[in-house]
């Protein structure tokens, strides 16, 4: 009887510890699934949240403060953010649209972050790296009362990271990731002049929507396909 209570007993012990071990390589592996896939479940959930916000927004834009509802090409970002629509009612998905942003500018802040290694030389991997990351954290003020401050450090840093980032892109064996390069570039540039020039406002939200969607486009690109051997340049001949 002592012999098949140890004989159990060890049988037991070797489930459990093998559980644990199962446990444990589970655990890494969902662990390093989620590191490898940060950035796009940020942006993932960044929609997500947004989605719900634009669902109760109220209503108000600038092309009419009476319309209800949230319009794609009359309203900006911005609109969701505030206790109350333009039209004055409240606004109900304010919160949604806080967590959406935190999500956006975190996903994005990564991206910047995890980009940088594939860039060989070092002085331009550093101002991709911390001035992406940087324009992201400026970024996140919009939602507060100094929206106007936030978003003019914001595009100060995320342009110099986004030229660079451009600039070694160009030089890349990504021939795809080149042309979305040039139309994200443009669309951001354009953003900021419209916006700061206060020329065709009315643009300026459909603008807006089709920058995010080039940007998180080229993010994901670069995030999936690109790798360190893609940002090398190539050997010269020698003679």
């Amino acid at each position: 009887p002592v012999l098949l209570c140890c004989m159990g007993f060890g049988k037991i012990l070797s489930f459990l510890l093998q559980s644990a071990q199962n446990s444990r390589y589970s655990a890494l592996n969902h662990s390093v699934m989620i590191q490898k896939h940060f950035v796009t479940i940020c942006l993932a959930l960044a929609m997500g949240f947004l989605g719900i916000a634009v669902a109760l927004y109220p209503g108000g834009s600038q092309a009419s403060s009476t319309s209800v509802g949230y319009s794609l090409v009359d309203n900006y970002l911005c609109s969701l953010f505030g206790d109350r629509g333009i039209n004055g009612a409240e606004n109900k998905g304010q919160l949604w649209a806080f967590v959406g942003m935190f999500f956006l500018c975190v996903g994005f802040g990564a991206f910047f972050y995890r980009v940088a290694a594939k860039i060989p030389h070092q002085g331009g991997s550093m101002i991709i790296r911390y001035g992406g990351m940087a324009s992201f954290f400026f970024a996140f003020g919009a939602i507060g009362r100094y929206h106007d401050i936030a978003i003019t450090i914001a595009c100060v840093f995320g342009m110099l990271a986004m030229f660079y980032l451009f600039v070694f892109v160009l030089k890349s064996r990504l021939r795809l990731l080149k042309i979305n390069a040039i139309i994200c570039l443009f669309f951001l540039y354009l953003n900021a002049f419209l916006y700061y020039a206060s020329l065709w406002l009315v643009a300026l939200p459909i603008a807006q929507k089709i920058s995010y969607v080039f940007l998180i486009t080229w993010v994901l690109g670069l995030e999936y396909v690109a790798t360190k051997e893609d940002f090398v340049p190539p050997k010269k001949a020698k003679n």
